[in-house]
């Protein structure tokens, strides 16, 4: 029912009604995107948002980067069902509106530009960009038993065969497989 009331009342559902009538991901749609709209963006923007978002808080961090006018990113805890960043980042917010809107220097452009809780330390890191320190990547290779691992498999598959996996249908089982690798417990503390 909702789609047809968009259909046949286009003007009281524009941005639905263009969504509907636009193919998925073509040109409409990354003309629209934020990430592709945020170069041009000069005025100053505060960007929150919790972890555990799943596309959205990767969206959130190129926005930011892109941005070319004054920024702050906030990424906080993952977050309780009903929590809402209104509510628990309400103060930052206003003070961040009263210094661009209002001129009151409280100091908010003296603090980090980029905060971040780190999930498991429970912890806050701060930096001036993103990410808000430097990172050091490391190349993990997939390995039998489902292992990971800083080395590749030195021997070949002949002797050292790739893991398989099989889904059977979900008519005859209803055990879902999932396919992962994992590391040995790390011996020293990670970010």
């Amino acid at each position: 029912p909702n789609l047809v009331h968009v259909l046949n009342y286009p003007k009281n559902h524009e941005a639905w009604f263009d969504i509907v009538m636009n193919e998925v991901d073509g040109e409409w749609y990354e003309e629209r995107n934020p990430i592709t709209l945020a170069p041009r963006i000069d005025i100053p923007v505060w960007l929150q948002i919790d972890q555990g978002r799943g596309w959205t808080m990767d969206g959130t961090i190129e926005v930011y980067k892109a941005l070319k006018g004054p920024k702050k990113l906030d990424i906080g805890p993952y977050p309780p069902m009903q929590s809402r960043p209104f509510i628990e980042e309400h103060d930052k917010m206003f003070r961040w509106y009263e210094y661009w809107l209002k001129g009151i220097d409280n100091g908010i452009m003296d603090e980090p530009a980029v905060t971040v809780h780190v999930e498991g330390s429970r912890e806050t890191v701060t930096g001036a960009q993103w990410p808000p320190k430097d990172v050091e990547h490391k190349s993990l290779h997939l390995r039998p038993r489902r292992k990971l691992s800083f080395e590749p498999e030195l021997m070949g598959a002949e002797y050292a065969a790739p893991d398989g996996f099989y889904q059977a249908p979900l008519t005859v089982t209803d055990k879902v497989e999932i396919l992962n690798w994992s590391t040995a417990p790390f011996t020293e503390p990670t970010r």
